[in-house]
């Protein structure tokens, strides 16, 4: 049986949609929210943010990153579109509307342009193709914490 369970570790945009005073909770500093149905790149992703110091938790569904993001207000979210139960697009304004402050990156293999624009309209700050450079990704994510 798989341990479904949230991976935390220890350290190692667009301002339209959020209200000018929304903050991340004081732990969401430099905590990532990472969402994806991969394990494989769940982990990937989660191991090099470790590496680059940030805190992570981990979600395999949109379903679980809604309770992620209420529980744990993430400064940052990455966020797969396409997963079981509840995809990221259908998840994307509920998870901006549970994380205000965060700024969240979508991870994708569709280049769509239309879709990169849904789903800027439905809150998400960058979108980012798979397979994806993994410096690109750790500097999208350092905006969201270098963004006063």
């Amino acid at each position: 049986m798989t341990d479904r369970s949230p991976r935390v570790d220890p350290p190692a945009g667009d301002g339209w949609r959020r209200p000018p005073d929304a903050q991340p909770a004081a732990g969401g500093d430099r905590l990532v929210l990472v969402v994806d149905d991969e394990a494989d790149l769940l982990q990937i992703v989660s191991d090099r943010l470790v590496a680059a110091g940030y805190r992570v938790v981990t979600a395999r569904d949109g379903i679980e990153a809604l309770t992620r993001a209420r529980e744990s207000r993430p400064g940052c979210i990455i966020l797969d579109l396409k997963m079981p139960r509840l995809g990221g697009f259908e998840a994307l304004p509920e998870i901006r509307q549970a994380a205000p402050a965060a700024r969240v990156i979508v991870l994708t293999g569709s280049p769509n342009r239309p879709l990169r624009e849904a789903c800027r309209a439905r809150g998400a700050d960058e979108f980012v193709l798979k397979p994806f450079d993994p410096g690109e990704l750790l500097r999208l994510t350092a905006q969201a914490f270098d963004r006063d």
